[in-house]
């Protein structure tokens, strides 16, 4: 996701601070290149650790077609829906536009997986990440009250003492130009919260003047 015509600092962000950090991804590289129909008959753990593999070549579709495989065979195991949501954020990420179909594919997959295991915080926390990305879609589409109830669910979602600064400083920051688009003084207490985290952010405080300067030309400007 670049970065867009409002000023914003949103960034190619998915996945980026915390991508080390998912247990479900590895840093080795597989060898060679396999067709997606010789996986039939290998064990559902080898399958797993080739879709990893894969995910980690960006070799997106052929990872899930391994997945609907593993998800065939044992529906109820989190970490399938887990993967199979990754794919579709990634899938997201390298096409440039995350469109419609790639948000809603992974949110299905990773409420699926949050339904089989509620206690897993990875799982809730790469939701959480996923809805902050979708919300900055929504607002670029002038969709700022659904952009505003997206990002308090991702906020919902992640334990400010396990995400890092940088993803909480973005989420406030796209409900901040959500409320500015909408003429509400209530961007005033985002942008001071996004400052929290990123007290040296200089988009976020030239947005913030941004909106003091509106506001003392047209009071009327606003509702909030």
């Amino acid at each position: 996701m670049g970065k867009s015509s409002t000023g914003d600092f949103m960034g190619d962000r998915h996945f980026r601070e915390d991508e080390n950090e998912l247990p479900y991804l590895v840093s080795s590289r597989r060898d060679g290149h396999r067709s997606g129909s010789s996986y039939g008959g290998r064990s559902s753990s080898r399958l797993y650790e080739t879709a990893r593999r894969l995910i980690e070549d960006d070799e997106l579709e052929e990872a899930l077609t391994l997945l609907d495989i593993l998800i065939d065979r044992n529906p109820d195991e989190d970490r399938y829906w887990n993967l199979k949501g990754i794919v579709y954020a990634k899938i997201g990420d390298s096409s440039g536009f995350f469109g419609e179909r790639q948000y809603e594919e992974s949110l299905k997959c990773y409420n699926i997986a949050i339904k089989l295991n509620p206690g897993d915080y990875v799982l809730k926390r790469n939701k959480g990440l996923l809805l902050i990305d979708y919300a900055n879609a929504l607002r670029l589409r002038n969709e700022y009250s659904s952009a505003i109830h997206m990002i308090d669910e991702a906020l919902s979602l992640l334990d400010e003492n396990e995400i890092g600064r940088h993803t909480l400083a973005d989420a406030w920051n796209v409900k901040a130009l959500s409320y500015h688009a909408m003429g509400s003084t209530e961007a005033f207490k985002c942008y001071d919260k996004a400052l929290e985290y990123e007290p040296d952010n200089e988009v976020i405080k030239a947005n913030k003047d941004a909106l003091r300067h509106y506001e003392g030309i047209d009071n009327l400007y606003f509702y909030g």
